[in-house]
């Protein structure tokens, strides 16, 4: 092995480029955390790090609808109410599982076969109809919406 090497653990993923399709629908990306540092690697430091921060294009180059990590919060209208969600986890199809911002020991809780949590999942496509956005918590509570965006 070289001298300074650098490995990853498959399976990880870094985020999940919600991009719109030729009809208007969204579509997820997934970037793995594998492709994110193969992409910084390849461009260099401060052309790919800069593709994988950018607002408004995804890493593949289409226009960006919003980026999702692990631990981001998503606002959701549920019917007639809305939900300040986080997310959990992304698996490489694509699926994003969530869980209310207040509910705790999410991982041990979904394994549990006698208690009744269950993570909300969907992909990219359903969010839209549920106008789903990224917003952020202060450390104090206050709520920043930059509400949707088709």
């Amino acid at each position: 092995l070289p001298k300074n090497y650098k490995g990853y653990v498959g399976g990880s993923n870094f985020c999940m480029d919600i991009v719109t399709n030729e009809k208007g629908k969204w579509e997820g990306e997934i970037v793995s955390t594998f492709a994110a540092y193969q992409l910084a690697r390849e461009f260099g430091k401060k052309i790919g790090v800069a593709r994988l921060q950018s607002k408004t294009q995804s890493v593949s180059g289409k226009p960006l609808v919003m980026r999702l990590q692990n631990g981001d919060t998503v606002m959701l209208k549920d019917g007639e109410r809305y939900r300040l969600m986080r997310i959990v986890k992304m698996n490489s199809q694509g699926q994003i599982s969530f869980a209310g911002i207040s509910d705790a020991n999410t991982s041990t809780r979904e394994a549990d076969k006698t208690d009744s949590f269950n993570y909300f999942r969907k992909n990219a496509g359903p969010l839209q109809g549920l106008f789903a956005r990224k917003v952020t918590l202060s450390p104090i509570g206050e709520l920043r919406d930059p509400g949707f965006k088709e």
